[in-house]
């Protein structure tokens, strides 16, 4: 398991719950969040901005091994957290 919050998809497919940069720290827009995989029915994932004090984006799995798409329309970070990401891969697409 390994994140690379500097590619662009950001790829994340383990929790953090501490400020972390994305893009070496630059701002970025995020275009779409692609879950890979999510396993059961009911497991969810929540990214909330580096401070921790806004939710970017919570997701629940509706059907089990079946990967989700979360338009975002350009919401705009330079730091995020990762509190809960119950199971598969998150893939954030940005400019």
């Amino acid at each position: 398991m390994s994140n690379n919050l500097v590619s662009n998809p950001i790829k994340i497919d383990t929790v953090f719950s501490t400020s972390t940069n994305v893009n070496s720290g630059a701002e970025i827009s995020i275009d779409e969040i692609y879950w890979f995989n999510p396993v059961n029915i009911g497991d969810t994932f929540n990214i909330t901005l580096g401070d921790g004090t806004q939710t970017v984006r919570t997701g629940r799995c509706e059907v089990a091994n079946q990967s989700q798409v979360f338009a975002e329309y350009g919401k705009r970070v330079t730091a995020i957290q990762v509190p809960t990401l119950a199971s598969g891969t998150l893939y954030i697409s940005w400019h």
